[in-house]
């Protein structure tokens, strides 16, 4: 027992180190938590936000990490020169649509065909010399890696991957 003052105080010197331990570790733990939080891991920033595919032919914005309870908005850009008779065909393939619950498709299909492994939209377009977007808003069914693909039917296509998070 040590006496300071008129106070006798027994010291554990090893559970004081252990603690000062513990307590950095939990700092740099919620240090890392905040930095990535900034960085869009758990909403939007720049590590959220991201593109696949080129805008030479098909583009398509997507959320990185998305919220298993939340809402995500994907955006499929497509360039110019791709209609054939004044429509555009996107297929969706059937692994993403069934991993996600598709709340609206804007503008909405011409048509719409269902197959196996992919779905395709079929979307009427004014001008087939200029680029065309969609876009789809979704919440997700499935938590953790929720991989897609999206492309023109009987041309170029993208993959993406998305993290749904409880």
């Amino acid at each position: 027992m040590e006496k300071t003052g008129s106070i006798e105080l027994e010291r554990n010197d090893s559970f004081e180190r252990r603690q000062w331990k513990v307590q950095h570790v939990a700092w740099v733990a919620m240090s890392l938590l905040i930095v990535a939080a900034m960085l869009g891991v758990f909403g939007s920033g720049p590590l959220s936000s991201a593109t696949a595919g080129n805008s030479a032919t098909i583009a398509v914005d997507y959320e990185r990490f998305i919220r298993h309870t939340g809402e995500g908005d994907i955006a499929i850009s497509v360039a110019g020169g791709q209609a054939v008779a004044g429509e555009v065909a996107v297929w969706i393939d059937a692994e993403w649509l069934g991993a996600n619950q598709v709340l609206v498709i804007s503008p909405e299909p011409a048509a719409f065909l269902a197959g196996a492994d992919r779905h395709i939209y079929v979307f009427a377009v004014d001008d087939p010399a200029q680029g065309f977007e969609v876009g789809i808003r979704f919440t997700p069914r499935e938590m953790g890696r929720i991989r897609g693909a999206i492309g023109i039917d009987d041309g170029p296509d993208v993959s993406f991957t998305q993290w749904s998070y409880p």
